[in-house]
């Protein structure tokens, strides 16, 4: 142990503290796409086909409150599977029947349902059903409860009912199913069957199209308006040592690709495809302004329409092959403007695969929709008309047909935007394609916009993997894709520093709903690259924990924008809405006023003071022009952890998130993570230990011991890297052979302090000395408490908490 950890630890231990808030309780209703009611109030009553099966292995489990980790555990320990979440406080759980009541009989459990076909197919199917008018035989997508081990008795079922798999049986979370109106009714009721709706073929998005042109052609206006000439100018990227995926086929053999594209799957081009393929890996050979964004980058490619791999496998070959970014300008035929099981299958993907990835909305002039656009995960790609130049003042949604926002749950939709018109592309040799020439003048649509976003995309990865941003590298030395960011990374680096279009609450063009965050700007990210902070998913989560950011803005700072974004697991599409977690954002100003996440900006491009946490919003943005000068405060908080996202730490429910701001110098990004579990107190729910604040110097940071029985005493344990092992042995030490049963030991702690608070929990406030000497430190800390009625040794402990001063 050093002089200076022991220094700060022995100060740690003199201070007192106090407890922390805890939140209210949420509404009582259950929130289905389909239908809104409180089980103990108004249960619905449903025709019998769409009732739910006595028998049946899923139900609905509505807790008591928001919840809980250690709830979810409960189930688990009484034969439950937590599936998927439903709003507000409720989850659908594979249980069997035998088991019901032990998981009914839970203090915490509210209400136990049956999970009825009502619930789990779209109101459009469970009309039909009712009125005898499901088509003889259709394409039906299902959303599996459980991707990993549902699918082989699902299709013994549907063989067995002689029903027809119609896609092949490995990938993700969707499989397609050829079932007459029988083998619906049936499968419909399976337990393997979370959601159900039609199934449809796949379209394009471009809109070709040929006028009047300036002399300036528009990828050479593009590459002046996303930034990607000056960011070649002032640096000499594009795209060099990138690997992207373009999900059509090209003509590989084509003089504009200077690396030979490699196939994924398929082989064959497509006129779109190629089409799209030289707006994002061109390199201008055919004529010099349709040269693309990342001209050096090596181009991988899917024929989709040759590849009956599902999405997910093909993303995982692609990552396989090193690849750090993939569009598509196509997707599934739109029928409706809803999260679906296409939505659901690419948040599944990405979530998987940790892949960033532009998608097309689509060309309706509508909220009709790619489902694949309205993906949580995805960066949706809206469009403008440009006008024939590279001058953003005359670029208008208005005078294109671009698909538009927000999804029917309020999530803001599109993410970004392109161009929509008029773009000077690569096109395949001689007589194929859409001319005799090498190059083809006026490609467009949602088609154009989405590649355009997604070489920016790739552009920003390029300078995230030199380190542009103080980011330390993985792997110095290595690949791009070696020290690749994060998905949500890349993500929010391209909405944080994009050009938003001037708009206000009367505006009828360039509304937030028509274009997303706004137009890449690699300028801004490149220039603006030292007054960056950057968290690229290092730090977690746990459900009430917050984690506090510090940046010094200077005076006349022009602005300040702070993005936050975090990957969600899949939403249920028979859900209200499709947020599973819901992390919340609040920057607040060195005079104390605070802006929430995305308040204000629906209807204007600066944030406004006050509002209320984003409750839809997996990205959530503050825009403040003309900062004040001096400290701001950005926190990051976890308002309910619903599902695990953090599949690096398998015995906590956490997540982790991406967090760019630009426009302060970064002052403070201490953080804590824990690990491990508390063991249980007499009423069988584990002791947890949580934290608010800071671990920076000057900071104060609150940490809680939650034992949750009536306790005489908490205590929480402070150590530092010496305090890791036991008489030599390396920590955690099961401590049950001592009468504490299901306890751990994780670190042999060096200070104990204290903690005061109510009957359940106790707290104490650490004042962390502002000494640069402090600068580095790790420390870990876990909580005990007395009950003698949990174990025979009457103690108890928590889980660990690592916490890193910096």
């Amino acid at each position: 142990m050093t002089s200076r950890s022991r220094a700060l630890l022995v100060a740690l231990a003199a201070i007192a503290g106090c407890a922390l808030p805890v939140d209210g309780a949420r509404a009582q209703s259950i929130r289905l796409r389909a239908m809104h009611f409180d089980p103990l109030e108004a249960a619905p009553e449903l025709p019998g086909v769409l009732a739910a099966d006595p028998e049946s292995g899923l139900w609905v489990v509505q807790f008591r409150g928001p919840s809980r980790d250690t709830w979810r555990a409960a189930v688990r320990g009484v034969g439950g599977h937590v599936a998927s979440f439903l709003p507000d406080q409720a989850h659908v759980v594979r249980i069997a029947p035998r088991d019901v009541e032990k998981v009914r009989s839970l203090p915490f459990v509210r209400w136990v349902g049956g999970y009825a076909p009502a619930f789990r197919m779209e109101p459009g199917l469970a009309a039909a059903m009712v009125g005898g008018a499901v088509p003889a035989q259709a394409d039906y997508d299902v959303v599996l409860v459980d991707k990993h081990r549902d699918k082989p008795g699902l299709f013994q079922a549907v063989a067995a009912l002689g029903g027809i798999v119609a896609e092949p049986p490995h990938g993700g979370l969707v499989v397609r199913l050829l079932l007459s109106a029988r083998q619906f009714a049936a499968i419909a009721r399976r337990d393997e069957v979370l959601w159900i709706e039609r199934g449809y073929g796949t379209e394009v998005d471009a809109k070709p199209r040929r006028r009047a042109r300036s002399s300036a052609l528009p990828m050479d206006n593009a590459r002046v308006q996303t930034g990607a000439d000056h960011l070649e100018a002032m640096a000499g990227m594009t795209g060099q040592g990138l690997v992207a995926h373009t999900y059509e086929g090209l003509q590989t053999s084509h003089p504009d690709f200077t690396n030979l594209p490699q196939d994924i799957c398929s082989a064959g081009p497509t006129d779109h495809g190629h089409a799209v393929a030289g707006i994002l890996l061109g390199n201008g050979t055919s004529i010099s302004l349709a040269r693309g964004m990342l001209p050096d980058a090596q181009g991988l490619y899917t024929a989709h329409n040759f590849c009956f791999d599902s999405r997910y496998v093909v993303y995982g070959e692609v990552v396989d092959a090193g690849g750090v970014l993939s569009t598509a300008s196509w997707g599934t035929i739109f029928t409706s403007t809803t999260y679906n099981a296409q939505s659901a299958a690419l948040d599944d993907a990405i979530f998987d695969h940790d892949l960033a990835i532009t998608q097309s909305q689509s060309n309706t002039g509508s909220q009709l929709s790619r489902p694949e656009a309205w993906a949580k995960n995805v960066i949706s790609c809206g469009a403008v008309d440009h006008g024939d130049d590279a001058d953003p003042s005359n670029d208008s949604w208005a005078a294109g047909n671009a698909s538009i926002g927000p999804a029917s749950d309020g999530r803001i939709k599109p993410d970004l935007v392109g161009y929509d018109d008029e773009i000077m592309t690569s096109d395949r040799t001689g007589a194929d394609g859409y001319t005799i020439a090498d190059f083809f003048p006026s490609f467009g649509g949602t088609s154009g916009a989405t590649p355009m976003v997604g070489g920016s995309v790739g552009l920003a990865i390029q300078m995230f993997t030199d380190g542009l941003f103080g980011n330390p590298l993985r792997v110095p030395g290595g690949t791009r894709f070696e020290n690749r960011p994060h998905a949500v990374t890349a993500k929010s680096l391209v909405i944080n520093s994009a050009r938003q279009y001037a708009f206000g609450p009367s505006s009828t063009d360039n509304r937030r709903e028509h274009q997303g965050w706004g137009f890449p700007d690699l300028a801004r990210l490149y220039d603006l690259r030292s007054l960056t902070l950057l968290v690229d998913e290092e730090d977690s989560l746990t459900q009430g924990e917050s984690t506090t950011y510090q940046i010094q803005v200077a005076d006349a700072a022009p602005e300040l924008k702070v993005t936050m974004s975090y990957l969600d697991p899949p939403g249920n599409p028979g859900a209200a809405f499709a947020r599973v977690n819901d992390v919340d954002l609040t920057v607040t100003a060195p005079d104390g006023t605070v802006y929430h996440g995305n308040a204000g900006l629906m209807s204007g491009t600066a944030s406004i003071a006050g509002g209320a946490p984003d409750d839809r919003d997996t990205v959530e943005c503050v825009f403040v022009p003309s900062p004040l000068a001096g400290v701001w405060s950005i926190e990051v908080h976890a308002r309910a952890i619903n599902m695990d996202a953090r599949i690096e730490t398998p015995n906590v429910d956490d997540v982790d998130y991406a967090l760019v701001a630009q426009g302060g110098l970064p002052l403070c990004a201490g953080v804590d993570s824990r690990s491990g579990v508390g063991c249980a107190d007499r009423f069988g729910v584990d002791a947890q230990i949580m934290t608010a604040g800071a671990w920076c110097g000057g900071e104060t940071v609150t940490t809680e011991v939650a034992a949750f029985a009536p306790t005489a005493m908490r205590s929480l344990m402070v150590g530092d890297d010496a305090s890791m092992t036991l008489t030599g042995m390396p920590l955690p030490a099961d401590l049950t052979p001592l009468g504490m049963a299901g306890c751990w030991l994780y670190q042999n702690n060096v200070v104990t302090v204290p903690l005061v608070g109510d009957t359940a929990t106790g707290s104490v406030a650490m004042a962390i000395p502002n000494t640069p000497g402090i600068t580095g430190l790790t420390f870990y800390l876990q909580g005990a408490f007395l009950d003698p009625q949990a174990n025979a040794l009457g103690v108890g402990t928590t889980d660990l908490l690592t916490a890193s001063i910096r």
